[in-house]
């Protein structure tokens, strides 16, 4: 892990303007891998944006289904968190173009995650659930 660890610091440093993106299931270590990277770099330099804060909770989603089609099969699931459906995706866009074009924002506030100010002027690292 160390190893994997090095060169994506390496990769920032040398791409100082890019996006780090960490996909994966649930509970895989996405946010311990995020963090841990974070610990190592410049903390005052760089942005750290978890996107767990843009899963819609559990409580508005347990009513939802969602209906896709695989090998000519449809299926009917619940929404969890994996699925895109269960994302705010357009929260998410707004801040990131807002980042874009040189405007702060101020992250979700979650019991998991204080809020913080994410600033447009550093690169930004983020971990997409």
């Amino acid at each position: 892990m160390k190893k994997l660890i090095d060169g994506v610091i390496k990769h920032i440093l040398k791409n100082r303007n890019c996006v780090i993106r960490i996909s994966g299931h649930g509970a895989a270590g996405k946010t311990n891998l995020a963090e841990e990277i974070m610990e190592r770099m410049e903390h005052d330099t760089f942005n750290y944006l978890n996107t767990d804060a843009y899963i819609i909770p559990g409580e508005y989603r347990k009513s939802l289904g969602a209906v896709y089609e695989y090998e000519n099969e449809e299926y009917r699931e619940k929404v969890t968190a994996c699925l895109p459906a269960a994302h705010e995706l357009a929260s998410l866009k707004r801040d990131l173009l807002m980042l874009r074009r040189g405007m702060d924002i101020l992250t979700i506030d979650a019991h998991w995650a204080p809020e913080k100010t994410i600033h447009a002027d550093r690169p930004l690292q983020s971990s997409m659930a």
